[in-house]
Order: C-alpha cells, then structure tokens, then sequence
C-alpha cells in the first residue's frame, strides 16, 4: 500500500486534523485522507480508489505511528508495521457503521457512533453497554464527543448532555454530570485539561471542576462577539484555550480570562473551525474551507492549504434557482437527478462549498 503523491488536500471540506510524533500533519476530509510534511513540504493522499473502505472521514486519532480512522462506514486502521490499512464493521461487532468520533486510551479504542458506543479490545469490537441512574437512563443515542481525564474517567459527550464512565469500572457504571451550570446541552467538543473538563456547546463554554459546572462564555446575541458561540473545537497551548466556532477563532486566555477574537485575514476569520492542532510552533486548523496554518506565539497567519477545484462545483448542468445571502451565493443544482445538490459560493473566501444527500 502507498499513497499518492500530490501537492494538496484531497478536499477543502475538513472534518479533522491531527499530527503524528513526526509532526507531520494528517487531515481528514469529505473526499479521503491527506497528509502533510511540513518539513518536506510535500503531501500525500489516500482515498478509495487507492484502498480505503471509503472517502468520507469523520474523525481520526493517531498512536504509535498507526492511524485509527472513524468514517461512514466503520473503522480504519493504518498499521504503521505492516502499512497496511485494516476496515472493521458489521461483521467484526461494530453493529453501528457510522463513527462520529474516535479515542485511543493507550490500550483500548473507542468509537462514539450515531447510535451509541463503541470499544475495541483484545482484538474484537463490542457495543458498550452502562448502567444509569433512573433519573437519567442511558440510552444509546449519537455520541458526539470522547475524551479521557487524567483519572481515567471517559467523558461522553451527547446531543443530550454529558456523562462519565470509569473505563475500568467492571460493572460500567455511566454517571450522568447534571447540566446546572452547562452553557448547552448540545455538546460538540471536549477537552480535559490539568483539573478540569472544558466543554464546547452550541451556545457556549463550560468548565467542570470539583464537582460544578462553570459557565465561561455563554451565547449573547446582544454581543457582537459573543452572538455566535457555537463552539465546534477546543485546543490549549498551555496558556491559552483555542476555541473553534462555526464563524471563526477565539482566544481564551486561562490567567485573565480574557476573550478576544483571532482576525486571521484574508477573509478567512468567518469560517467554521472543527477541528484545532497544535504541534510545535505551528496551530492548525481544519475549517469547511480548507487548512490554515497560525504560528502559536501570536496566532498569525502562516499559510492556507486548499485543494484547486478541478471542474465545475456543479452536480447537473442546470441550475433552477440563484439566491444572494450576504456573502454568500446559494444555487439550486438538484432537479433533473437524485444526484444534484444545493452549491454555495463564498464571495469573501472565494470558495465553493456542495451540499449533497
């Protein structure tokens, strides 16, 4: 297996961007796999006509060299030893196909699904199962958010909140954490992070420490800076919190608790931010427009990394409706087909985005 090399992103729509120990940057997209060298500055892609199950990545995370890929269609597996990829679903447990979100906790995998949870250990997959409150009975529901503190407690993030798990608790007990307090009930993103849990919603941020909630920011749409608090990723940097949102970049700092806006230029500070990493001097972020590259001491702008378009946006050859919405320009491409799609063009960014089935 190798991949092909190229000298771009397989797709500006990112889903999530991670780095290895190499500090080369790996990033998951709508149409494959692509990563990046920055010492090299070289790229390479794998998509499905090169052996992946699929091209639609949903979420990745990387450990020892190996690269664990949660997709539409199950789990993937890059084995650094054998660079080989290897597709676990239905027939290997995984009853639930598509993966929202992946963690490795240094023995076993997790997968969040759209309905439920997901572990892999000692080589075969099974549908995590807890025990719950009668107040708050688990149910499994979409998973939108994993991480592990330093106690080993697993966070579950849901469309419904969020709960903690003991991953060695034998008879897997989930404790519902109250939402008092909790900016939203949506979560999008967790991060865990010296003594506390900081918690991402679709109307704000939340800290969880010594058992309460704290609201930091919360969505105010008297604000102009806080009126769109949907806040899809959360980095740090050891100071600060990073905070991705659905119209730019943030900047929390953990001393002052000051907020400030990142003007990242080049008309690319409204764009939706999903996923945040930081690696060496570098922060990148993988955005519904491509890759942006900011140096970490001062969140400039370093580089932007789109994939060209190479033919027309367009699904079918007509098109039935032009809409004008600010910045953007809505067209209505879905008539003669199943197979259309409503396309929209970024008049400030200069990108194409399609919307599809």
């Amino acid at each position: 297996t190798s991949y092909v090399k190229i000298d771009s992103l397989a797709d500006n729509d990112l889903k999530v961007v991670k780095s290895d120990s190499q500090g080369r940057i790996w990033i998951g997209t709508g149409l494959g796999l692509s990563m990046y060298d920055p010492r090299t500055q070289e790229w390479s892609n794998y998509q499905k006509k090169d052996g992946l199950i699929t091209d639609y990545v949903t979420d990745m995370e990387i450990e020892n060299g190996n690269v664990w890929l949660g997709t539409n269609r199950g789990v993937g597996l890059y084995e650094a030893e054998s660079k080989l990829w290897r597709f676990f679903g239905f027939r290997d447990g995984l009853t639930q196909q598509f993966i929202t979100t992946i963690l490795y906790d240094g023995k076993n995998t997790w997968a969040g699904t759209s309905e439920g949870l997901f572990c892999y250990k000692d080589g075969k997959w099974d549908a995590v199962k807890f025990i719950s409150s009668e107040d708050h009975p688990w149910i499994d529901q979409m998973i939108t958010a994993l991480a592990f503190d330093d106690e080993s407690n697993l966070w579950i993030g849901t469309q419904k909140g969020i709960w903690k798990y003991k991953s060695d608790d034998k008879e897997q007990n989930a404790i519902y954490i109250d939402e008092e307090g909790l900016a939203g009930e949506y979560i999008n993103a967790i991060l865990a992070y010296k003594d506390s849990i900081y918690v991402g919603t679709q109307i704000g941020l939340s800290a969880y420490k010594d058992g309460k909630w704290k609201q930091i920011l919360q969505n105010n749409p008297n604000s102009e800076e806080l009126q769109n608090l949907d806040i899809k990723s959360i980095a740090s940097d050891g100071k600060s919190l990073w905070l991705g949102t659905l119209t730019g970049l943030m900047k929390y700092d953990l001393s002052s608790g000051l907020l400030a806006t990142v003007d990242i230029g080049n008309g690319l500070s409204r764009c939706n931010i999903r996923s945040i990493c930081i690696s060496n001097d570098s922060i990148w972020l993988g955005t519904s427009a491509g890759m942006i590259q900011l140096k970490k001491e001062d969140g400039s702008l370093v580089e932007e990394y789109r994939s060209p378009i190479v033919k027309e946006p367009f699904m079918e050859s007509s098109v039935s409706n032009i809409e004008f919405d600010g910045d953007y320009v809505w067209f209505s491409n879905w008539s003669a087909s199943a197979n259309g799609a409503i396309i929209r063009y970024d008049r400030k960014t200069k990108t194409w985005r399609r919307f599809t089935r």
